[in-house]
């Protein structure tokens, strides 16, 4: 099984209505801020934190030594939002999967108990740009290197991952179907920057090959690299020879842009080179890695794709796997549950709600799935033996899946701030469903679903309008819902055309008067 699931790595990275209703609840117990001791002492670094703290009426942790060392007091505070603010050099795979870990500490169930993101930047300007950013954003205009639903869009253009050299422009209500070849640029690179330099983008959504330092396009028909903090587009021939001249020497596990030495080249690369990098933008955007392996690493140093695009780019939002992906159920499954919403939920809500998905799934099969995880993409480390050991209980044709969600559990990161509503357009809504909540009286809470197409879903979660302890179903219960403090999930949902359920929950104690 081990062998197999390798090969599988290994292949992956090489090919590649009613509009719900947000009830409001005291900020004091909503919203934490976490930054070391280390970091709280720069002071450009702690302007950063307390922004944050203004912005959300927030409390401020001081974790001593790493970000994750904040268990006891976020126990006590509870809150359902925390931002993590970091140096670059402060943040690896392990903090990301730990500090998954630790949102599901902070009370008995399986299942995290706030939404996070780590605030960063190529320095601490960007960070505090990104902390500052308040107004929502609606998406209008997308640049992609993997499909999506362009119904949604005013503008965008996707370079197509399904056929090679294929693109689609979408553009003042036409919808322009080409090839690379029969353009004046003589690769992906060059529609990437044209429509980049052309257009106030508000989301990058990209899938393929991928490192911590550089973006292929698709069917590597030309990259994205980065070197201090600039982002560069190459055709094909540009980026072979840019590998050649970077990759001399490797890194422990012989990833040559994990190495030391990497960087220096890279930088001398970028001072030597006549290719222009992407032009800055100041537009607010956000950067989605749906199915990019390694992009949302930061290597615990400054200089990578992570910190370029929250920087000149100004992306303030960025999501992504810091591992190889393979399985992709972890950022598949958000873009899903964000696109098929079709407005309803944020960005960091369909991230959080995906994942839930996942726990919910591995309690459901095998409870001590979630006791054991995969931190290595070889699936050589004792962890890793522990974790193949329990799916091997399982009959063979559930292991695939289990295997891919305890791989995909911890392994996407959000940078940026939680609370940041980015949202696509809801006015474009494909009514797949639609979802409101109304307050009863006695502290309840009603939830209506519709659809007027119809609509099924294996597991359909909806966010509590606010955190919500010690409630019950009252209503509803033949829909078999989980209740949780933070969502409720539909297991197996099927709503007939025009049709749609009504569900109730209350105190299990009821509300002193």
């Amino acid at each position: 099984m081990k062998a197999f699931f390798k090969t599988v790595l290994v292949l992956a990275c090489a090919v590649a209505g009613m509009i719900p209703t947000r009830l409001s609840a005291a900020k004091t117990e909503n919203y934490a801020v976490v930054i070391t001791g280390q970091t709280r002492a720069l002071d450009d670094w702690a302007a950063v934190a307390k922004t944050l703290c203004r912005k959300h009426d927030a409390t401020l942790v001081v974790a001593a030594g790493k970000l994750e060392a904040c268990e006891a007091d976020l126990k006590r505070l509870q809150p359902r939002y925390v931002s993590f603010v970091a140096r670059p050099e402060e943040i690896t795979t392990d903090t990301v999967r730990e500090i998954h870990q630790l949102s599901r500490r902070m009370d008995d169930d399986p299942f995290a108990d706030f939404m996070w993101g780590i605030v960063t930047g190529w320095d601490a300007a960007d960070a505090l740009r990104i902390a500052k950013t308040s107004k929502p954003l609606v998406v209008h205009t997308a640049l992609t290197t993997t499909g999506m639903n362009f119904d949604l869009l005013d503008a965008g253009l996707t370079i197509s991952d399904g056929r090679r050299g294929e693109w689609t422009l979408k553009e003042k209500g036409h919808t322009t179907i080409g090839t690379v070849t029969n353009l004046p640029a003589s690769s992906s690179d060059g529609l990437f920057r044209e429509f980049w330099e052309t257009h106030d983008v508000d989301l990058l959504l990209t899938s393929g090959h991928a490192t911590q330092v550089n973006l292929e396009m698709s069917w590597s028909l030309g990259a994205i690299v980065c070197a201090n903090g600039l982002l560069y587009p190459l055709d094909r021939v540009d980026f072979r020879q840019w590998v050649r001249r970077v990759s001399r020497g490797t890194a422990s596990g012989g990833y040559w842009f994990a190495s030391t030495n990497c960087v220096t080249l890279r930088q001398e690369w970028a001072a030597n080179t006549k290719i222009q990098p992407l032009k800055a933008s100041t537009h607010p955007k956000v950067f989605f890695g749906v199915g990019n392996c390694l992009i949302g690493d930061t290597l615990g140093i400054r200089d990578s794709m992570v910190t370029a695009w929250l920087g000149r780019a100004g992306v303030d939002q960025f999501v992504a796997y810091t591992i190889p992906t393979w399985y992709g159920k972890g950022g598949w499954g958000a873009l899903d549950l964000w696109q098929g919403a079709a407005g309803n939920l944020s960005l960091a809500e369909a991230l959080f709600l995906n994942n839930q998905r996942i726990l919910w799934r591995l309690q459901k099969e095998n409870p001590r799935l979630l006791e054991v995880s995969c931190p290595n993409e070889d699936l050589n480390s004792p962890d890793d033996h522990a974790a193949i050991a329990e799916i091997e209980r399982a009959p063979k044709d559930q292991q695939r899946d289990q295997l891919g969600m305890v791989y995909d559990r911890d392994a996407l990161v959000l940078y940026g701030d939680p609370l940041r509503d980015v949202r696509l357009d809801a006015a474009r809504q494909q009514d797949k469903v639609n979802w409101s909540w109304e307050k009863l009286s006695g502290g309840g809470l009603e939830l209506k679903l519709a659809s007027r197409d119809g609509f099924s879903s294996d597991a359909f979660p909806v966010l509590l309008p606010q955190r919500m302890r010690g409630m019950q179903v009252v209503a509803g219960g033949e829909f078999n819902p989980v209740l949780n403090d933070e969502f409720i999930l539909f297991p197996d949902l099927k709503l007939a055309k025009g049709g749609g359920l009504v569900v109730r929950i209350a105190p299990a104690v009821p509300v002193s008067k």
